[in-house]
C-alpha cells in the first residue's frame, strides 16, 4: 500500500517537474575590506598604549590590542590608548556551605562543600586620546557598584580558607582579561581597519524545458571574477591607506567581467513573471537573480544598486528572513560613508 501511494505522489508530481526548473546554489567567500564605524581623522597614522593596571601585565594588554591600519610607537603618536584599571576590592565575604544530596548503592548521602561568597567592586576603563587631549572614546568594563561574586569550591572549610587569598587574585585577573576581551571587540569596530570574509551565495539553473545559458554563463564568469577579485584584496597591506573609491589597473579584468554578468542577470529580469510558476523566470528564480545582484553590486561598491535589489528581495520574498539582505547592504554602506562621506560610486567603471 505505502508503494502504491508513494507512485501515485510521484505520478501526480511528475508533469510538474518536467515542466518546471529548479536552481543551483554556488557559495563563495570573499575577502572585502572591513571599516571602522567611527573612524579617525585621516591623518593620524600612529599610536602608543599606557596602562596602569594590576592584575594583568602591560605587556598582555600591549600585545592583545592591534589596531588594522595604524603604526604602534614610542613617540610622536597621534593618539593613546589608556587603560587604568580599579583593582578588585572585597567589601564583604563569608564562607558558604552547598549541601548536595545523592544516592549511593540505594542509600541517600549528602555532600558537602565549601566556597566563599563575596561583594566587591572592580572595573578596568579604556580611552582614546588624541594628541590634543581630547578624547574621543570612553569605555568603563565592571563597576564602582558593589557586585556579587563566588570562589571556587573546596571539600573542607580549611581548604577554602587557605586558597581564599589566591582564589581572590585569580578571580580579578580572570574578570580583567574578560573586561579587556570586551574593550578590545569595541576598539576593533569602532577605529580598526580590517579585512573580513563576505560569504554569499549565488544562483545558477538547472533547466528543464527553458534555455538560461546566458543566466548560468553570467554566474559562473561572477563567480571567477569573484575569485580574482579575492585574491587581490588577500594582497592589500593597509586598509586604511588603500583608495577604495577606485579598482588600480589589476582589478579591472575581473570587474570588468563581473558587470558583465550583472548586464546579463539584468536582462533575465526583464523576462520575470512572479505570478506565472511555469514561466521562465518566475518567482524563484527572480528572488535568485535578485540576489546575484545584491551580492556582485556589493562588491563593486555599487551600493545604490545593492540596496534597490535588496528592497525588491525583500519586497518579493516570503521566506524567514528576507531583510536580511538588505540589512547587509546597509550595514556595510553604512561603514564605507564613515569614511568616504563624499562618496557618489567607484571611479573608472
Amino acid at each position: 500500500m505505502k508503494i502504491n501511494i508513494s507512485l501515485l505522489a510521484l505520478l501526480l508530481a511528475l508533469p510538474i517537474v518536467l515542466l518546471g526548473q529548479s536552481d543551483k546554489k554556488e557559495k563563495i567567500q570573499c575577502t572585502y575590506p572591513d571599516f571602522p564605524t567611527n573612524p579617525l581623522n585621516k591623518l593620524d597614522s600612529c599610536y602608543t598604549i599606557k596602562a596602569r593596571v594590576k592584575f594583568v601585565s602591560f605587556d598582555n594588554i600591549n600585545n592583545s590590542i592591534s589596531l588594522g591600519g595604524y603604526t604602534k610607537c614610542n613617540d610622536n603618536y597621534d593618539f593613546t590608548i589608556e587603560f587604568e584599571e580599579k583593582p578588585l576590592n572585597v567589601a564583604k565575604s563569608s564562607l558558604q556551605t552547598r549541601v548536595t544530596e545523592y544516592e549511593d548503592k540505594g542509600i541517600k548521602k549528602k555532600r558537602y562543600s565549601y566556597y566563599y561568597a563575596m561583594s566587591y567592586t572592580h572595573s578596568l576603563s579604556c580611552k582614546l586620546i588624541k594628541k590634543d587631549g581630547s578624547v574621543v572614546y570612553h569605555r568603563i568594563e565592571g563597576t564602582d557598584q558593589l557586585v556579587n561574586g563566588t570562589l571556587k569550591e573546596y571539600s573542607s572549610e580549611e581548604l577554602a580558607n587557605d586558597a581564599y587569598s589566591d582564589d581572590v587574585a585569580d578571580f580579578a585577573r580572570s574578570e580583567t582579561e574578560e573586561f579587556l576581551k570586551a574593550i578590545k571587540t569595541q576598539l576593533l569596530t569602532n577605529f580598526s581597519y580590517d579585512m573580513k570574509k563576505l560569504y554569499l551565495t549565488f544562483y545558477s539553473v538547472k533547466p528543464k524545458k527553458y534555455n538560461y545559458d546566458n543566466f548560468n554563463q553570467a554566474t559562473s564568469d561572477a563567480l571567477n571574477a569573484i575569485r580574482g577579485i579575492d585574491s587581490l584584496n588577500n594582497l592589500v597591506q593597509n586598509v586604511r591607506t588603500k583608495d577604495w573609491t577606485k579598482f588600480d589597473a589589476s582589478y579591472l579584468p575581473f570587474v570588468n567581467k563581473l558587470q558583465h554578468a550583472i548586464k546579463l542577470w539584468e536582462d533575465e529580469l526583464k523576462e520575470s513573471d512572479i505570478e506565472n510558476k511555469k514561466s521562465r523566470i518566475n518567482k524563484e528564480l527572480t528572488l535568485d537573480l535578485y540576489e546575484n545582484l545584491v551580492c556582485a553590486n556589493l562588491l563593486l561598491f555599487d551600493f545604490e544598486k545593492a540596496t534597490l535589489y535588496a528592497q525588491k528581495y525583500k519586497d518579493l520574498s516570503s521566506g524567514l528572513f528576507p531583510g536580511n539582505l538588505l540589512r547587509m547592504v546597509e550595514y556595510e554602506k553604512g561603514k564605507f560613508l564613515k569614511v568616504y562621506p563624499d562618496f557618489k560610486g567607484v571611479e573608472g567603471i
